[in-house]
């Protein structure tokens, strides 16, 4: 990456208004808090994985007996909002959740795709694609709420609508067992 980065700015050289290392260092400003965010909610995860937090969970969540697609959905959602990372809330629900779906009889198809939706809404200031969209769109964070956060949970809960509802109908739709 730094050679493309070192070739892309000796070749746009002559078209630039502003010298490269203004231009670095601005990227560097904004590009910087997203990783230190980012790293910040990987070892989170790391650290809820290590303490086997997955057991408490599941078993908490179980005890409510709420069907595996809205267990899979919530749990990506409280992980999604403890970490501030949608890759780790994915990847630990997925952990959390594998036991529990492979003795559902609901497809782990549709599973998956519940744990997704639940990794895409509620996006807040601990995450850093929270902060991408702040920083690049040039948002406050109240408008980031308002348009990053609330868009993503509606649609998240779009789409796990459409998969309860395809759950409906997976003895007759071909690849969903």
């Amino acid at each position: 990456m730094t050679i493309g980065v070192l070739y892309g700015a000796f070749i746009s050289r002559p078209y630039l208004n502003r010298s490269i290392t203004e231009i670095m260092t601005e990227g560097a400003d904004k590009v910087g808090l997203i990783l230190l965010i980012t790293g910040a909610g990987g070892a989170y995860g790391g650290v809820l994985k290590a303490c086997g937090i997955a057991s408490v969970i599941t078993g908490g969540l179980q005890s409510f007996h709420m069907p595996i697609l809205i267990m899979c959905f919530v749990i990506a959602q409280v992980l999604r909002i403890a970490t501030g990372s949608t890759t780790v809330a994915l990847t630990t629900t997925a952990a959390i959740v594998s036991t529990a779906a492979a003795a559902s009889s609901v497809s782990p198809i549709l599973c998956a795709i519940a744990v997704c939706a639940g990794g895409i809404g509620l996006s807040l200031p601990n995450d850093s694609g929270f902060w991408a969209i702040s920083c690049f769109f040039h948002l406050n964070e109240v408008d980031t709420i308002r348009g990053w956060t609330l868009g993503g949970f509606v649609a998240g809960v779009s789409i796990l609508i459409f998969t309860c509802v395809l759950s409906l109908f997976q003895g007759y739709l071909p690849g969903l067992m």
